[in-house]
């Protein structure tokens, strides 16, 4: 018995110690169980009503810039596809345009060619219709000029 009594004596002191200890370093051992059951309401109303919106949230946000992220990458495929395809156009309309306009200078040379020696001939028809016409008038003058006058 007597050794039951020194157990129970020395584990009160022992106690004692610890709440000295506690004591010693500032610490409330009352306040802190209150803090702790505090905090452990507080991550339960958290993980309860907190979280998970906020995690559902996270998620959709991080859904929307993966599809975000998808559509742009589409969306640059397609500028690039129509960007190589309007270089094509382009070269192709140029290539026509080259052609257009090579037939066009051809065109206008077999027009203007035969419009310039044309116009050779008719300068050269004109005036031999001159002189011709100027021997005509000067013979009949003349011959005017060699009638009487009829007064």
């Amino acid at each position: 018995m007597e050794r039951l009594v020194t157990q129970f004596a020395s584990a009160e002191a022992h106690a004692a110690d610890k709440a000295d200890l506690f004591g010693s370093l500032g610490i409330d051992w009352k306040l802190l169980i209150l803090q702790s059951v505090a905090f452990l309401i507080l991550l339960f109303v958290l993980s309860k009503w907190v979280y998970p919106p906020l995690a559902a949230m996270l998620d959709k946000r991080e859904k929307d810039l993966r599809t975000a992220e998808k559509a742009a990458k589409s969306a640059r495929e397609n500028a690039d596809k129509t960007e190589k395809m309007i270089n094509a156009s382009m070269r192709k309309a140029r290539a026509e345009a080259r052609d257009i306009v090579a037939s066009a200078r051809n065109e206008a040379t077999e027009i203007v060619e035969p419009t310039a020696s044309s116009r050779r001939l008719g300068q050269k028809l004109l005036a031999k219709l001159r002189l011709r016409a100027k021997r005509c008038i000067t013979k009949h003058c003349n011959w005017w000029l060699r009638q009487p006058a009829p007064w």
